[in-house]
C-alpha cells in the first residue's frame, strides 16, 4: 500500500499544496535500500521465527515517511543565509535552520562546498542565531 502511493513521475506529482515533485527518486531509492538491507531475507527468517516461538515475538518493518518543507502560506516558505568568503580559501555559514539531529549542518555545508568547488573541511557552519538570519521558517508543523 505504502509503495502503491509513492509520487509519480510525469503524473501523480504534484503534493497537496501544489507543489511538483520533481527529481522523484523514491522507487528506485526504496529498491535500492531494500536490496542492500537484506530486507526480503530478514523479514523471511524473522517469519520463521516467529512460528516457531510461542511467546517471544520479532518484527521488522520498512516505512517510507515523507516529510513536508513547506507551509501552505507561501510567505512562511522563506529562507535565508549569511555566507562569508575568507581570503585563504575557507567559508563560514550562518543560516536560519534549526539542527535537530537530522545533519541539516552537513547538509548546508556540502551544498555550499559543492557550489564553492571546495573540500567540506573548507566549510564551516555557525549554529542558527536570528540575530544573523531573522525571519527564517518556524520550526514547526504547521496547522
Amino acid at each position: 500500500m505504502r509503495l502503491a502511493n509513492y509520487y509519480g513521475i510525469g503524473e501523480r506529482d504534484t503534493t497537496p499544496y501544489g507543489q511538483r515533485v520533481e527529481d522523484n527518486i523514491i522507487a528506485p531509492l526504496t529498491d535500492e535500500l531494500l536490496t542492500t538491507s537484506d530486507y526480503r531475507a530478514r523479514r523471511a527468517a524473522l517469519t520463521a521465527f516467529n512460528a516457531t516461538s510461542p511467546v517471544l515475538k520479532r518484527g521488522l518493518a520498512f516505512s517510507p515517511v515523507k516529510f513536508g518543507i513547506s507551509f501552505n502560506v507561501p510567505f512562511l516558505n522563506q529562507a535565508g543565509a549569511l555566507v562569508h568568503v575568507y581570503k585563504g580559501g575557507s567559508v563560514l555559514v550562518n543560516h536560519g535552520g534549526t539542527e535537530m539531529g537530522q545533519g541539516l549542518n552537513t547538509k548546508v555545508a556540502q551544498v555550499v562546498a559543492n557550489k564553492f568547488g571546495l573540500p567540506l573541511s573548507r566549510v564551516r557552519v555557525m549554529a542558527t542565531d536570528t540575530s544573523k538570519i531573522e525571519n527564517t521558517s518556524a520550526t514547526a508543523a504547521s496547522t
